[in-house]
């Protein structure tokens, strides 16, 4: 039932027609799973905050505050933006935070921003990201998968009304690979994908492990993370899933 739904919510971001309608979709989305306050933007623009983030909730305080204090060279959220594969909570850079970047995160607390999520949205060419905060408590993993997910799908949509370009990616898998992966994003087990497939277990391994090599990945949660970032699986043909 749960993953119904999320493709219920996957298909309403689809079925959107214009940047206005994006937006609004995705916010009511990410608010269904207790984030009131959204950002979207380029990591790599240029001009300030304005021209870096695309789309906004009840965050325009934070960030005119954010600025007067000139919180950015310290912020310890922005750094992982630039090489993170997968989602990250604000408050688990805090071990490595300056004391200013320590104040960055109490004043963000102390302003609503609660329980801060970022969601890396990277290619070899591009670097956005998705920030979240205003949750009363910390989601479960699987609430992160989900945001995941929509966050990517938004993404891919809103370049679209934007107008663009799809990238060659240097990243790329084979249809064997892509297949396999895919099975296993869905909950699959080896032996599963195999009867699937119509190949051995052994065999499905051995495209595993090549696929984990290619993403430079180690693990199944990060390899379908940067997989779908990439645009290498589609978001729509996933299920929700979490693995530690």
């Amino acid at each position: 039932m749960k993953a119904d739904l999320l493709q219920i919510d996957l298909q309403s971001v689809a079925a959107c027609r214009d940047v206005g309608s994006l937006n609004r979709v995705f916010a009511a989305l990410c608010e269904d799973r207790g984030y009131t306050r959204l950002a979207y933007g380029d990591c790599l623009a240029y001009g300030g905050l304005d021209e870096a983030r695309k789309f906004s909730k009840r965050m325009s305080t934070w960030w005119d505050y954010y600025a007067a204090e000139g919180f950015e060279p310290d912020d310890p959220t922005i750094p992982p933006m630039y090489y993170a594969s997968l989602p990250y909570f604000w408050e688990d850079t805090r071990k490595t935070a300056s004391p200013a970047g320590v104040r960055c995160l109490d004043e963000a607390q102390a302003a609503g921003m609660t329980n801060g999520l970022i969601v890396p949205l990277r290619s070899p060419t591009e670097c956005f990201a998705v920030t979240m905060a205003g949750r009363p408590d910390r989601p479960s993993l699987s609430v992160v998968a989900d945001l995941t997910y929509i966050a990517v799908q938004y993404h891919q949509r809103h370049k679209e009304f934007v107008g663009l370009p799809h990238e060659d990616f240097s990243l790329s898998l084979t249809p064997r690979m892509t297949e396999a992966l895919t099975y296993a994003a869905r909950g699959l087990t080896y032996e599963a994908i195999a009867e699937e497939m119509g190949i051995a277990i052994k065999t499905v391994e051995k495209h595993m492990s090549e696929a984990f090599r290619r993403l430079d990945v180690h693990k199944l949660p990060h390899a379908v993370a940067k997989a779908t970032t990439y645009q290498l699986i589609h978001v729509d043909k996933l299920v929700p899933f979490w693995a530690g």
